[in-house]
Formats: structure tokens, C-alpha cells, sequence
């Protein structure tokens, strides 16, 4: 079994706490005749997650890693069929946000050497708020947007949703936080949610 030690190795290294905020357009009509009960439903989601990466010959390691977490998905992505110069890569990829509380308990109290350990502070405090239901109101998912801006930051890199795109959804006139519910039973609950 691989130490805790070379678990932060392998993270501090090739992991990654990410926080993700999308749009949720109701896309039943293009499986079935149905649609969601809410009108034009066009939904923001908060999404946590982590990940490790790994070239595909060393997924061991990546299964390693899951059978020490006991939680989460080991999936490859092929690239070197696109282009010659690339590998496949192996992602172990934790989004149940069932399971993303297993693995901020585990990290709490492990000791990072890195910048990672900072993203992993923000990211444990998003938790937080999803937890505490903050994410359900303006202010809460501003605050998810200012912890999230901060973390994994490279030069050049810039995020899917700024901030100032959420601002202008939340000005909207018909905005209202609804529970996923609503939306679509199957939707993790740890998605933060608001229809416009």
C-alpha cells in the first residue's frame, strides 16, 4: 500500500483542488419529449473537485492512490492518437461531493511543502460554504468566486467564469436560488444552483 507520503508527493506534484463553475441548460428535450417543470431553466453549478494526473504507463500509482482514498474514479484520456507528440494520461478525478468531504478530512492533516496547500485551504473553505448552504445566495457564490480565483493561478491561465460574468448573471432581474431538486434528481447535491 503507498504511504501518506507519497500520496502528498504525487499531489503536491500532479494534483490539483479545483472548484468549477458552469451552466446548466436543461437538455431533455434532445433525449425525450420532456422538460424540466422550470421554465428556460439556465442554471450556474458549483463543482468542486480533485485530481491527480499521471501518464498512462504509471496508472498504478493513480490506483494506488484510490484504494488509499477509497473514494473516487481512475479514467485515461487518449491525446496520443490526436497527436503524435503526445502520451495518454491517466486522471484519478474525485466529484461526488460526498466523497470530496472524505478527501478534505484526509488532507486536513497532512502538512503541504507547496503553494498546493494554499489552494487546498480555499478549497476546504468552499466546502464549507456549500456545506453551510452559503452557495445558495449572491453573496455566497461571490465569495466562492473570489476563494476560487485564487487558487491554481498561472500566468496566462485565465478561469471559464470570471468573476465579473457571475456578477452580471447575478444582476439578472428574475434570478432565484432553487434546490437542484427542481432541476434534475439525478445532479450531485453538492452543485450550487440559480435559475434565470
Amino acid at each position: 500500500m503507498i504511504s501518506d507520503e507519497r500520496i502528498m508527493g504525487f499531489v503536491e506534484g500532479e494534483g490539483c483542488f479545483s472548484v468549477g463553475i458552469e451552466r446548466y441548460v436543461d437538455s431533455k428535450t434532445r433525449k425525450s419529449n420532456k422538460r424540466n417543470k422550470i421554465k428556460n431553466p439556465c442554471v450556474a453549478l458549483v463543482r468542486p473537485s480533485f485530481r491527480v494526473v499521471c501518464v498512462k504507463e504509471d496508472i498504478f500509482i493513480l490506483e494506488e492512490i484510490k484504494s488509499a482514498l477509497g473514494v473516487g474514479q481512475i479514467y485515461i484520456q487518449k491525446r496520443a492518437s490526436l497527436n503524435p507528440n503526445h502520451r495518454d494520461v491517466s486522471h484519478y478525478y474525485v466529484q461526488s461531493f460526498e466523497d470530496l468531504c472524505k478527501i478534505r478530512e484526509y488532507f486536513a492533516s497532512k502538512l503541504f511543502y507547496t503553494k498546493k496547500g494554499e489552494d487546498f485551504k480555499k478549497w476546504a473553505e468552499i466546502l464549507d460554504l456549500i456545506v453551510r448552504k452559503e452557495h445558495l445566495t449572491k453573496e455566497g457564490l461571490l465569495k466562492i468566486c473570489e476563494l476560487r480565483d485564487g487558487m491554481n493561478t498561472r500566468k496566462g491561465k485565465t478561469k471559464k467564469r470570471s468573476i465579473q460574468q457571475v456578477q452580471s448573471l447575478l444582476q439578472h432581474p428574475e434570478l432565484r436560488f432553487i434546490h437542484n431538486s427542481e432541476i434534475d434528481s439525478s445532479l450531485n447535491k453538492s452543485k450550487a444552483e440559480f435559475n434565470i
